[in-house]
């Protein structure tokens, strides 16, 4: 896809305003942004480093925010990790509390003790003792998305010091959660 000027504005004018839009507003705004990412193969920059920087921390306010309306913020942690696909790679030199945060909903995506709380209001899904119903197609797109996160995690942090550092801390729960998750049979869900 070739770099258009208009369509690199407009994802500017969503990232800059991104952050201080009120949470329920964030879950449309993230998805247009999501779908006006350039692809992965593309030589085009999706956002300057200091955006992406701005971006995460509207995304850090808004799950931390004190507002009652926990449906927003379950929807927006789905949308987040397709997200962090395309700011991963522009935030891999960039020390910060994101790289915490971005762990965080990692973890969120792949617990059983949290995802069901992520995804029952998607589709009334019957939730086992200790895991959501992995068939339904909002939680496998999720998951799916947060395991390809990582893998691009695991190759920036390969050739990063500082980001291979952080990685390291959380890397080992990480990888316990996607060993619990794939060591489920689908027949006990």
């Amino acid at each position: 896809m070739p770099d258009i000027p208009r369509l690199d504005r407009y994802r500017n004018e969503l990232a800059a305003d991104l952050p201080t839009l009120p949470i329920s507003q964030a879950l449309l705004c993230l998805t247009r942004l999501c779908a006006s990412a350039p692809d992965e193969d593309s030589d085009i920059l999706f956002l300057p480093q200091q955006r992406a920087v701005n971006v995460m921390k509207g995304c850090q306010r808004w799950i931390t925010a004190d507002d009652d309306d926990e449906e927003d913020e379950v929807e927006l942690e789905p949308a987040m990790t397709l997200l962090f696909l395309h700011l991963a790679p522009i935030l891999q030199s960039v020390p910060g509390s994101h790289w915490d945060f971005m762990f965080d909903v990692i973890e969120n995506s792949l617990d059983p003790e949290v995802r069901p709380r992520t995804f029952a209001h998607e589709a009334n899904l019957t939730i086992c003792s200790q895991n959501a119903d992995l068939t339904d197609a909002g939680a496998l797109t999720t998951v799916a998305r947060t395991l390809k996160l990582v893998a691009l995690i695991e190759d920036l942090a390969s050739s990063n010091k500082s980001l291979r550092t952080d990685w390291e801390e959380r890397r080992q729960n990480v990888f316990s959660l996607v060993r619990d998750m794939a060591s489920i049979k689908l027949g006990m869900l």
